[in-house]
């Protein structure tokens, strides 16, 4: 018996040298594949030459309804197919890097409960006339202008003095810009194009590509090795094949509605507004080769612009002249849940946290709402 007993504790010893788990007298711990111990800084060391670290996979109502969530805790959820964090009493999307931004994504960075009493501009920069859309990565902001018909891009690493670095003529009428790696995906309402800038120099940018799109494309999402362009001219989103950005290619077409003129993404999941129906559509681009209309919702007068944050879309109706928020937590009915005048010309929204910033064109204001419940929005400044 003794000799038996002692056979099992030597194999129970051995079972973490087998599998390469290595523990210090503190309780650190190492996961490898040469037994090296763990580093002194580390209670959880894992390295690997060809593995990752997967960490658990949730959908959002399974991820929603962990109990008491500790800060810091992290989960990959599967609806939105991006990581979320837990901090502030409150889930914190980190997202995939392909969304478009737009000006007030120099904000990004304020806490999630700032201060807007000190809202003041610290500087500007001249663009020439009727710059028309934006978007940020690491340190530099790209700037597609219809008045001198080109890309331009600026240093804003220090934001009181943002320098222009680099530019490139792209065409005759931009209308909106999305970043995805190394590459600028510009479409073009005149040239009726989509033109592919390599950005990898930011003061060098060259053109990698460009494909006839439609006869008015309005507005660009990308998911993975895909871009989603609706189109106003057709009535149309097409699907490009752009893992190649240098032989980028439609793969097809989905007549969608009347005047699509926004559009954004949650996961697979593409949510366009639609000017003439008056409505939000939604789309499940799982499949990209056959994407699906599976929803439309009534909102207003005149959606202009989407924004996707968490459960909600938040859309601004230059018709009604407000903020209408959209639950998308089941894409297959979606249900407005909150609404706010904010102004007779909202022109682009941006969502980060609890508060949604909105441009408006005709007030000529930037205005900033609190949407921590998104059934009570509410103007905390502009």
């Amino acid at each position: 018996m003794k000799n038996i007993t002692k056979h099992i504790l030597s194999f129970l010893i051995l079972i973490p040298i087998a599998i390469g788990i290595s523990f210090t007298a503190n309780a650190q711990v190492a996961v490898n594949e040469n037994g090296n111990a763990p580093d002194s800084s580390a209670m959880l060391d894992v390295s690997s030459s060809d593995k990752g670290l997967l960490i658990p996979r949730l959908d959002s109502t399974a991820r929603q309804n962990i109990v008491s969530p500790a800060n810091g805790l992290m989960v990959y959820d599967t609806s939105t197919v991006t990581f979320w964090y837990y901090d502030n009493d409150q889930w914190n999307e980190i997202r995939n890097g392909t969304e478009r931004l737009t000006a007030t994504d120099l904000l990004q960075n304020i806490p999630s409960e700032p201060n807007f009493d000190c809202l003041s501009l610290i500087s500007s920069t001249n663009l020439s006339r009727s710059p028309a859309d934006i978007a940020y990565k690491d340190d530099y902001v790209y700037v597609v202008n219809r008045g001198s018909d080109d890309l331009k891009v600026i240093d804003v690493s220090d934001p009181a003095a943002p320098v222009e670095v680099g530019s490139i003529g792209v065409s005759s009428f931009p209308r909106a810009i999305l970043l995805s790696g190394n590459f600028a995906y510009i479409v073009d309402s005149s040239d009726e194009d989509m033109r592919v800038i390599d950005i990898s120099n930011p003061y060098a940018p060259t053109l990698s590509d460009s494909i006839g799109i439609g006869l008015d494309p309005l507005d660009i999402a990308i998911i993975d090795d895909y871009a989603y362009v609706v189109d106003d001219g057709t009535n149309s989103m097409f699907v490009i094949d752009i893992s190649d950005p240098t032989n980028s290619e439609i793969i097809t077409e989905l007549g969608i509605g009347n005047t699509p003129t926004a559009i954004a993404n949650s996961g697979n999941y593409i949510f366009v507004t639609d000017e003439a129906a008056n409505d939000l559509k939604v789309i499940d681009a799982n499949d990209p080769q056959n994407p699906i209309l599976i929803d439309t919702l009534g909102i207003g007068g005149k959606p202009s612009k989407v924004a996707i944050s968490g459960n909600y879309a938040y859309v601004i109706d230059q018709g009604s002249r407000d903020l209408k928020v959209i639950d998308i937590s089941t894409p297959t009915a979606i249900s407005q849940v909150g609404s706010l005048g904010i102004g007779r010309t909202p022109n682009d929204i941006l969502v980060e946290g609890n508060f949604a910033y909105i441009v408006d064109q005709w007030t000529e204001d930037f205005k900033v709402i609190d949407v921590s419940d998104p059934t009570a929005p509410f103007l905390v400044n502009s």
